[in-house]
């Protein structure tokens, strides 16, 4: 009875950056869902073929990080849930388990996968409930973000290159 249901221990938006070398622990997080993507087929640098969904975030000063969710985690996500949702209200998440990435100098972003969960509106969290109570009245609907799956990026190279070879 004395064990919590929820445990995490939440980190600003501001201080993220700072964890770039991290490797001891996750990164739990609160933010407005502001945009989200459908799950795609992603060929990684290794070449393996996984699935993968972008989340968008926003703390209360209007930082914004964005989380990647990969493998099983891309697909459990109900994204089209959460969109629904946030064309009306407002759409709150903890994410935790998460770990922070960043690619040949690319933004930092906050990776989610196996050990990644997330809890979204849920009032029985006084974080959340906080969190939605200090949010203006007017709600931004959620954004679709379009991510290009391999394929898609593949066949624009082919163009280019058919394009490119036509004209010379």
């Amino acid at each position: 009875m004395n064990f919590p249901k929820y445990t995490f221990f939440l980190t600003s938006f501001p201080e993220i950056p700072k964890l770039e070398k991290n490797d001891e622990y996750f990164i739990d997080v609160i933010g407005q869902i502001t945009a989200i993507s459908d799950p795609t087929s992603i060929t990684t640098s290794t070449g393996i073929v996984r699935m993968k969904r972008l989340v968008h975030l926003m703390d209360l000063s209007g930082n914004k990080i964005e989380i990647s969710l990969w493998g099983p985690r891309a697909e459990e996500f109900e994204g089209d849930q959460v969109y629904q949702i946030g064309q009306n209200n407002h759409v709150i998440a903890i994410f935790v388990g998460t770990t922070l990435k960043s690619y040949n100098g690319s933004t930092p972003f906050l990776s989610g996968t196996s050990a990644c969960r997330w809890y979204i509106n849920l009032a029985e969290i006084p974080e959340i409930t906080l969190f939605y109570t200090s949010l203006p009245h007017q709600v931004y609907q959620i954004q679709k973000i379009d991510l290009q799956s391999t394929v898609e990026v593949q066949n624009k190279r082919r163009t280019k290159n058919i394009t490119a070879a036509e004209i010379c």
